[in-house]
């Protein structure tokens, strides 16, 4: 993975992760979003959660 897609994944991580820290539903207390992966184009990531 390049530098860069490396970068925008790590970014999609941290502003997933305050989205889902932000949703005040109880269900949500222990959801991790444990890895990205970005398209080669950048037109799509995979999220895990």
């Amino acid at each position: 993975m390049s530098q860069r897609m490396q970068r925008l994944a790590d970014q999609i991580q941290r502003e997933i992760a305050v989205l889902i820290r932000n949703l005040k539903d109880p269900r949500l207390g222990m959801v991790t979003v444990s890895a990205v992966k970005v398209s080669k184009d950048m037109g799509y990531a995979d999220v895990y959660v």
